[in-house]
């Protein structure tokens, strides 16, 4: 697996434009039922990572530590969250 992102890059990326881009992720699967929409959001995961050359388990442990600060922090992130628990629809 050849690495294409870099890792400090990753370790390091601004949770506002994660939030950013997951919001666009949530807004595209919002009216699908819920087993296609974790489905969906676990394909496109593994793809990306293969892809990208990035170990699965490297990047949810950045995407788990970037929610935890979210909550401390009350980053743009957080109210993704909060979308995700509170508005979601699940069809």
């Amino acid at each position: 697996m050849t690495l294409l992102v870099d890792s400090d890059r990753l370790h390091s990326v601004s949770s506002t434009l994660v939030a950013h881009s997951a919001m666009k992720l949530v807004n595209a699967m919002q009216d699908d039922r819920k087993e296609v929409q974790i489905a969906a959001a676990a394909c496109v995961f593994a793809m990306l990572a293969q892809k990208l050359g990035v170990h699965p388990g490297n990047a949810l442990d950045v995407a788990q530590r970037i929610i935890a600060a979210s909550v401390k922090e009350r980053t743009d992130l957080r109210a993704v969250q909060m979308y995700v628990n509170e508005e979601l629809k699940h069809g």
